[in-house]
């Protein structure tokens, strides 16, 4: 799988990123811009918003998660102990 495919805009529509999850069959999609991460969106920021009676048509960018925990490519091999410690079950790489 070609990484770029996780990519999104952040005006993309809540409905669209939902498509992208399903496409790519990941839980994570990384919001980028001008080929910079700016935040991540989950399939569980997507279900908490319809829970929450928002609308699917609003763009990612009210949902995203604009501080998201990342490592560097040299720290790659503390991954594993960070989705751990955090509770998460993806972490962007980042060069």
């Amino acid at each position: 799988m070609n990484i770029q495919e996780l990519f999104i805009n952040e005006d993309l529509s809540i409905k669209e990123a939902i498509k992208k999850l399903d496409e790519t069959a990941k839980k994570i999609l990384l919001v980028v811009e001008d080929n910079k991460l700016i935040g991540v969106l989950t399939d569980g920021d997507i279900r908490r918003w319809i829970l929450k009676s928002g609308s699917l048509s609003d763009p990612v960018s009210l949902i995203m998660i604009k501080t998201p925990i990342s490592i560097s490519e040299e720290d790659r091999k503390d991954a594993k102990k960070i989705l751990k410690e955090y509770s998460i079950e993806a972490i962007p790489v980042l060069k």
